[in-house]
């Protein structure tokens, strides 16, 4: 799949554009601030997202109408401005380059209150001669909670993450790897290398209760399967003292049985893939008219709705372990019927 084509963008977003009639353009304020002997005079900025245009969407005037977020100018050009505002004189000759992978807001109105999130996630690199070496990142989420709509404390709040984090960078140097521009636009790929999950082609068996100890491929407790369809079947861990527990799929991230991962979703089990060094399954997902369920990860039981549910075609983030639903598919049973993973 091609990285540069994927953000976090659904076949659902089309709906919100329905709803969301109205724009709110997004500025980065600068800080009232200057940072003197700065490592660096220059920064440039890789905007990775699939679409550059908006940034999601946000709950805006006395009606509470659904606003789509787009920038008053693009990102790239606000990040470069607020540099140049906080840089002063005294900057060395160092040269910033800022990927940015993440940047979006969502919001969703509840029966008593209104939850609303800012994502970023972003890589920040030395230039050395033609090359490039890690600075700093960011993998955030912000998260507000109000009986009002809060998108005013959430873009305070975000505007604050982005400064800030260009800010506490200036005096930092760089450290690591050396990367090529080539590395640096497949950087995925380098830190997939590193993660136990992508770099093997064999699966530990055992149940995971989190995405960390799957990733780590190390299972949280040694399982008993009783059937080869693992949806109509009994799975049980071994718990101290040989006794074994039944296992409750929404209880868990994934297992993997025969040497084969399957995720855990909506009470299911699905077979996990891998093509071009991402894994994919076709699960059932709840439907959401906006980016929440999303952004907050892991499953969207934890956010205490209940909304009707389809089949998609479902991406693992490698960092977060959250879903990305990439297309609506038609409805299938599970596949999850235990094989050899030979």
């Amino acid at each position: 799949m091609n990285k540069l084509l994927l953000c976090i963008a659904f076949t659902f977003f089309g709906c919100i554009n329905l709803y969301a009639q109205k724009i709110y353009n997004f500025k980065l304020d600068p800080p009232q601030t200057k940072i003197a002997n700065s490592l660096y005079n220059s920064l440039s900025v890789l905007d990775y997202r699939g679409d550059t245009t908006s940034i999601g969407f946000i709950f805006e005037g006395i009606m509470d109408r659904y606003a789509i977020v787009k920038p008053a100018t693009p990102v790239s050009d606000q990040f470069k401005t607020l540099f140049n505002s906080v840089i002063d004189s005294t900057a060395t000759q160092g040269k910033l380059l800022l990927q940015i992978t993440r940047l979006v807001f969502a919001e969703r109105e509840n029966t008593m209150d209104y939850d609303a999130y800012f994502n970023l996630r972003a890589n920040l690199y030395s230039k050395i001669g033609e090359n490039y070496q890690l600075v700093s990142t960011i993998d955030t989420l912000i998260d507000k909670r109000s009986f009002s709509s809060p998108a005013n404390e959430l873009l305070k709040s975000a505007n604050e993450v982005m400064s800030d984090f260009i800010i506490k960078n200036l005096l930092v140097k760089s450290s690591g790897q050396i990367l090529t521009y080539y590395d640096v636009l497949h950087i995925s790929n380098i830190e997939k290398n590193k993660i136990a999950l992508y770099k093997t082609a064999e699966y530990t068996d055992g149940l995971y209760l989190t995405y960390q100890s799957f990733r780590n491929q190390m299972p949280d407790r040694q399982i008993i399967v009783d059937s080869a369809d693992l949806n109509s079947g009994d799975i049980r861990t071994i718990e101290g003292g040989g006794v074994t527990k039944k296992v409750k799929a929404n209880d868990i991230y994934a297992i993997v049985y025969r040497g084969r991962p399957y995720i855990a979703s909506e009470g299911h089990y699905y077979a996990l893939n891998k093509m071009k060094n991402d894994f994919f399954f076709v699960g059932k997902a709840t439907i959401s008219y906006d980016l929440v369920s999303a952004i907050a990860g892991e499953k969207t039981k934890s956010l205490g709705i209940n909304l009707p549910k389809a089949t998609f075609e479902i991406e693992i983030d490698y960092k977060s372990g959250m879903f990305i639903r990439l297309k609506k598919v038609p409805d299938a049973k599970p596949a999850a019927k235990a094989q050899s993973s030979n």
